[in-house]
């Protein structure tokens, strides 16, 4: 299969990406890919774009979005099976930061989804876990800290009534 490309958006005629993450400079007589450089922390890859002299440093991933999805639709670019180093057009989509840990979870990316237990050596079964705001909270670990604040609760109660426990 070839690849489609399209003009990389503010950079028509210089620069082009494909539908497979690629990116294209069209400066000289012959097309050449570009090959992009790895973010350090975040593992995306990003090129150097010129125009006018000016260089401009440019993720692969926002590049093909804007040409094959369109304008944003949400604050960020996310890459659907959460591989910062998959360009691919259909692995693309806007959405928001919820959006994305949403990906996580799905795609057992998240440290949380690899964790057998609770901080306090409660096992993850399905009948200890409730599921609030995406995270996994343990029942158990829940039910005993209600324990804890009722009885203080109850203790303070007490002690401020002048009455003997």
């Amino acid at each position: 299969m070839t690849a489609t490309w399209r003009p990389v958006v503010g950079h028509e005629g210089l620069y082009e990406v494909s539908d497979e993450g690629d990116v294209r400079s069209l400066l000289k007589a012959k097309p050449r890919v570009l090959v992009g450089q790895r973010h350090p922390r975040t593992g995306h890859l990003h090129v150097t774009l010129y125009k006018n002299a000016v260089a401009t440093p440019a993720y692969i991933h926002r590049l093909a979005a804007r040409a094959f999805i369109g304008e944003p639709t949400g604050p960020m670019v996310r890459h659907l099976d959460d591989v910062p180093t998959n360009n691919h057009a259909s692995n693309l989509a806007y959405g928001t930061a919820a959006d994305n840990a949403q990906d996580m979870l799905r795609n057992k990316g998240h440290r949380g989804n690899r964790m057998t237990e609770c901080h306090n050596g409660h096992a993850f079964t399905p009948e200890n876990i409730r599921i609030s705001n995406g995270s996994r909270n343990c029942i158990e670990c829940n039910r005993a800290a209600v324990l804890r604040y009722t009885a203080r609760k109850r203790a303070r109660s007490i002690s401020a009534s002048g009455r003997a426990a």
